[in-house]
């Protein structure tokens, strides 16, 4: 739904218990994926082997 929201994340099942949280329409940030999953522990970062889902500067 996009009624009136300024950012729109888009949340879709990856591999297992992987999933992708994709910023699809904001003013302020660039579009982008992130992997997490979640755990008996929350919310936890995926590891991919390519690093993080953010580009270190």
């Amino acid at each position: 739904m996009a009624h009136a929201s300024t950012t729109r994340v888009s949340m879709r099942k990856g591999r297992g218990p992987e999933r992708i949280a994709r910023i699809v329409d904001s003013p302020s940030m660039p579009e982008a994926d992130a992997k997490f999953q979640i755990t008996a522990q929350g919310i936890t970062d995926v590891s991919d082997g390519k690093g993080d889902a953010e580009e270190d500067d």
